[in-house]
């Protein structure tokens, strides 16, 4: 197997949000230097995935990859998730409702069985919910959503709690996880079988669950609108999945089908499920400990929401 050093790392998808991170990190790292964008467009997560790996076996250099996948691909979001590890299972399709993470599971596939041929060198990162600077989804809704005075809404009993990832601590693994791999390709030893790296995946988070809506209340406490824990306004699970069907029969109705409302039923499984993990192997075998908190990350999140498109919307 010829050597995955050629002095160059290549991130795929560089220009989203983790990519964003990963690529910052890289240029601060001294063994780096000279980044460069590329932007990658694939129809899916399949057919890039497998475009990717035939492009390596082609060229036939042995390549040192780092994938990002989701922690989804083992969450079926039906029933709670409590402290999983990296062995449990992917889901598919039917068991898997959506077919986004069904297609992280099936590329995921794809990176592992080309790891067993000796193809490439490679390790999976899967990233738990993550929130950060130039985040587009969590954040940024929270925080629109206090400031429409909907951060007072609560469904369920609030007790699911919910793994966490701030982004740049997620950008950060990806950084060990390279290092970890030279270090093994390079190693004049087998590797023992408890730290080995090569074909491995590492699910990723903050290592410091929170229920679900106590974060949501910290994004809305971080934006300046602060809600009384006394003042919350619970909305039984029961009575929120009645409200939805009613709202998609609704937008159904008037939109000939063409159209999906805001809110669905799949929400409640989201809102109302406990999805954790154990990250004792990213822990052992990466060295990765987060580097931010939670709540400095929930500030940086909010602040760079705020500075990069509150204060735009107020000079347009």
């Amino acid at each position: 197997m010829s050597s995955p050093h050629n002095n160059s790392v290549l991130v795929i998808g560089g220009c989203g949000s983790l990519g964003h991170h990963i690529v910052k990190q890289s240029f601060e790292d001294p063994e780096l230097s000279d980044i460069a964008g590329f932007d990658l467009f694939t129809d899916v997560n399949i057919n890039g995935t497998s475009i990717l790996l035939s492009c390596i076996k082609e060229v036939g250099v042995t390549a040192a990859l780092i994938y990002t996948f989701s922690s989804s691909v083992i969450h079926h979001n039906m029933t709670n998730l409590v402290r999983a590890t990296e062995y449990h299972p992917l889901c598919f399709e039917p068991e898997k409702t959506e077919y986004y993470t069904h297609t992280k599971a099936v590329a995921e596939q794809l990176i592992v069985s080309a790891n067993k041929k000796g193809e490439l060198y490679s390790a999976i990162i899967r990233a738990a919910l993550l929130f950060g600077e130039s985040d587009t989804t969590s954040a940024p809704k929270m925080v629109e959503n206090a400031r429409a005075g909907r951060a007072k809404f609560q469904v369920g009993d609030g007790t699911n709690l919910y793994d966490f990832t701030y982004i740049g601590n997620t950008a950060y693994a990806h950084l060990l996880a390279r290092k970890a791999l030279l270090r093994e390709f390079d190693a004049t030893e087998p590797f023992p079988d408890d730290m080995k790296v090569n074909g491995e995946a590492f699910v990723i988070t903050n290592d410091n669950p929170w229920p679900f809506w106590e974060f949501t209340r910290a994004v809305s406490a971080a934006a300046g609108h602060p809600v009384n824990k006394e003042k919350v306004w619970v909305v039984p699970a029961s009575v929120y999945y009645v409200f939805t069907v009613i709202v998609e029969c609704t937008v159904g109705l008037f939109s000939f089908g063409r159209k999906e409302p805001m809110i669905n039923r799949r929400m409640i499984k989201y809102l109302t499920l406990t999805r954790t993990f154990d990250i004792s192997k990213a822990k052992q075998r990466l060295g990765y400990r987060p580097l931010v908190s939670m709540q400095e990350g929930i500030l940086r999140a909010v602040d760079y929401y705020v500075a990069h498109h509150l204060e735009k919307k107020k000079n347009v």
